[in-house]
């Protein structure tokens, strides 16, 4: 009869292994955060098409640099003449 080895004991709590176990579950959770927040943002863009906010947006960036601009001209129509 062949003899059978014993069983090796399963040590997981040398320190080795317990930080191979910490590496792994943090690049898991690294994995799985960016997948989140490319999730996220990804629905936070949909949510601005979805409800106009991204045209409100752009609106209103629009009406600040007209505003600019004819603040720009009203001192100049308004001061030429002061100038010489």
């Amino acid at each position: 009869m062949p003899s059978s080895a014993p069983p090796q004991p399963v040590l997981k709590n040398l320190p080795s292994q317990k930080e191979k176990r910490r590496l792994n579950m943090s690049r898991k959770f690294s994995t799985t955060m960016d997948d989140l927040q490319t999730a996220m943002f990804s629905a936070g863009q949909k949510l601005n098409e979805i409800t106009g906010y991204s045209d409100i947006e752009a609106l209103k960036k629009s009406i600040e640099q007209q505003g600019i601009f004819l603040s720009f001209f009203l001192l100049r129509v308004f001061f030429k003449p002061f100038v010489t």
